[in-house]
């Protein structure tokens, strides 16, 4: 499975004042974001205000990108819209998780071809990701990972947890998440993906951890 940059728990490298970690209510599917502990009180509203910003221009980005033919010539499942929304799922889970500098796993081999396609439109991608993440979003096939960049080396299991953690940092209000079983519904011969009750049980662990850290 190919894996990125990407993270869950740890501060976000490229803002000196963001010392704490995003929560969600997942119970009545809201998706606020909390402050942690780390940062002074009168740092606690900008830096809520900065990660929302961070977010929301990296949701835009997403939705303004444009798919041409092109991303989906190694890519031949269908229905392409299911396959385009895995897409840009994906390209939203890499947000909080590239600016932490860590690596989540690919759930889906469709997507990941059809991210392949993305990357060989050279321009666009670049600039995409400008746009989107403020640099570059890499790919690091499986055992492709720099040896400087730690959790790369970490089992796909955890990554592929990461993955989840990192959807729950994105997701709108409501949406549900194609990407765990997309590759069964569009016909891929050897599916990748996460077992659902597996999927359960890390929003069970974050909810958990949310309610511990907020009583």
């Amino acid at each position: 499975m190919a894996s990125t940059d990407a993270t869950h728990g740890e501060r976000y490298r490229s803002d000196p004042h963001d010392h704490q970690e995003p929560d969600h209510d997942y119970h009545d599917g809201t998706h606020r974001r909390r402050l942690r502990r780390f940062a002074p009180a009168e740092y606690s509203e900008n830096v809520k205000l900065r990660r929302g910003h961070r977010v929301d221009r990296l949701s835009t980005a997403v939705d303004d990108l444009e798919l041409p033919p092109a991303v989906f010539k190694t890519c031949p499942w269908q229905p392409r819209e299911l396959i385009e929304t895995g897409l840009r799922q994906w390209l939203r889970c890499c947000g909080p998780a590239l600016w932490d500098n860590h690596v989540i796993g690919m759930p889906s081999r469709a997507v990941d071809e059809a991210w392949h396609g993305l990357i060989l439109c050279t321009a666009r991608y670049s600039a995409f990701c400008k746009e989107a993440y403020g640099g570059f979003l890499h790919h690091h096939p499986a055992g492709g990972a720099p040896a400087g960049l730690a959790s790369g080396a970490d089992p796909i299991a955890e990554q592929l947890r990461r993955t989840v953690v990192a959807w729950t940092l994105v997701a709108k209000p409501g949406e549900q998440c194609v990407l765990w079983d997309l590759d069964k519904h569009v016909g891929v011969d050897e599916p990748w993906g996460i077992d659902p009750g597996q999927v359960a049980a890390i929003l069970d662990a974050v909810a958990a951890d949310y309610q511990l850290r907020t009583k």
